[in-house]
């Protein structure tokens, strides 16, 4: 077993012998032992983007952290399950990662999970490409990400 299939079966074992409640405890104890700037920062960003519910200290709001912990406490077979899914330590590292931020605001796993070798979206070890190959950009902002993609693969490719 390599040591990021151990970090990711001990956090999902940890997850399933604990309460929604003690989830949601242990989130609020790892967020308020974030610097209160980086709380700060936690907090304007949920509330711009309102993805995963507002977060508010001073009102006594932590909708962010419950919805979180609604998530993991219910589906942490199931966050299992895409785990053994994966075919790449990235992949994985990533999901892991992502699950200790939620449940640790850890942000240093995180940060160390962040594929610099390639532009988002397109690592080139996982994401191939030919004559034959079709990509929607769906999004509506300025084009960067179709500009990304022909540089990474080439003109032949678009």
């Amino acid at each position: 077993m390599k040591a990021i299939d151990k970090d990711f079966y001990d956090l999902i074992g940890e997850l399933k012998n604990l309460s929604f409640t003690e989830i949601y405890h242990r989130i609020r104890k790892s967020f308020e032992n974030v610097p209160a700037v980086t709380r700060k920062s936690c907090a304007d960003f949920f509330n711009r983007f309102g993805y995963w519910g507002k977060l508010d200290e001073s009102k006594g709001i932590y909708e962010q952290i419950e919805l979180k912990a609604k998530v993991l406490s219910a589906h942490a077979d199931d966050f299992a399950c895409l785990y053994e899914r994966l075919g790449d330590y990235r992949s994985k590292r990533t999901l892991f990662s992502i699950l200790s931020n939620w449940y640790r605001y850890d942000f240093k796993t995180t940060a160390e999970t962040k594929e610099y070798l390639f532009d988002d979206y397109f690592d080139l070890d996982l994401v191939r490409c030919d004559e034959n190959e079709v990509i929607a950009d769906l999004g509506a902002y300025t084009g960067d990400t179709v500009l990304s993609y022909i540089k990474n693969y080439g003109e032949d490719c678009y």
